[in-house]
């Protein structure tokens, strides 16, 4: 029952955060690329559809399978430890948020390298000094795949990378 709860709360997440990127993020990038190709512009909007078509079939499949077995939704009587799951989903949903918002100013690598530990950190590494090279070699490979690689343009910010 447990596992039904915490796929039952990543699934409502995941179609939070697809609608977010539809409505908010989406819009305004495309705003500010008024010269980009029509087919660049339409993966976003793939990937938040298809994120939240996963969270609606995940809810879907969930519900049908808890009505199946006659088992009804509710926290358990101790909801505090409901709390935490959700506190972490929250925390990292809320930094996910900034590094978004934040990442024009400062470019990719900073946040994405701050936003990296912390996740690392919240989900249960707790070994700092591993979590911090960790992020800045990922962020820095990621930035350097993308802008090379790929050649998508992401914001540098106050350094030149």
């Amino acid at each position: 029952m447990k596992m039904k709860k915490m796929e039952m709360y990543f699934a409502s997440a995941s179609i939070v955060l697809g609608v977010f990127f539809l409505i908010y993020m989406i819009p305004n990038q495309i705003r500010t690329r008024a010269s980009a190709r029509a087919d660049v512009e339409m993966f976003p909007v793939f990937a938040s559809w298809i994120l939240i078509a996963a969270g609606l079939s995940l809810l879907i499949m969930r519900i049908v399978s808890m009505a199946r077995s006659k088992e009804k939704f509710q926290l358990d009587a101790d909801w505090k430890k409901c709390l935490l799951p959700l506190a972490k989903q929250a925390g990292f949903l809320a930094g996910f948020i900034v590094l978004v918002l934040i990442m024009r100013v400062t470019g990719f690598v900073i946040p994405a390298a701050l936003f990296l530990f912390g996740a690392l950190y919240l989900f249960g590494s707790v070994n700092l000094p591993k979590n911090a090279v960790i992020s800045v070699i990922f962020s820095i490979a990621a930035y350097f795949l993308f802008t090379e690689i790929f050649k998508v343009n992401l914001p540098q910010g106050w350094l030149p990378f």
